[in-house]
């Protein structure tokens, strides 16, 4: 289990925000793009767990942006997202509107 990922779990989402940051910052430096979906997917999450509706957004369009929505996984955890993000924001109609119309395709 990643560091990051152990400190999410166990609760210190604070923590967990700042390793996932600086996940992003050198895999952008690396040119992962890959890994910097998966760890602004991972953001997201936490910073929904932390009540940042808006901050878990734009990380999960960040992850959108990099991701292969041809992927069934990807396209799953991607709805999922908007799903969450709906959630969060008290639209259950948006919720499942989200949720049955899949992702947007690019």
């Amino acid at each position: 289990m990643r560091l990051d990922d152990a400190e999410r779990k166990i609760g210190d989402l604070d923590a967990a925000a700042g390793l996932f940051d600086a996940s992003l910052q050198l895999n952008r430096r690396l040119g992962d793009s890959g890994m910097v979906a998966v760890e602004s997917h991972n953001f997201g999450h936490v910073e929904l767990r932390r009540g940042e509706v808006d901050a878990a957004e734009r990380h999960f369009v960040r992850a959108e942006e990099g991701a292969d929505l041809s992927d069934p996984f990807v396209a799953v955890v991607t709805t999922l997202n908007h799903a969450c993000i709906a959630d969060a924001r008290n639209a259950p109609r948006s919720c499942h509107r989200t949720a049955c119309d899949g992702p947007r395709r690019r």
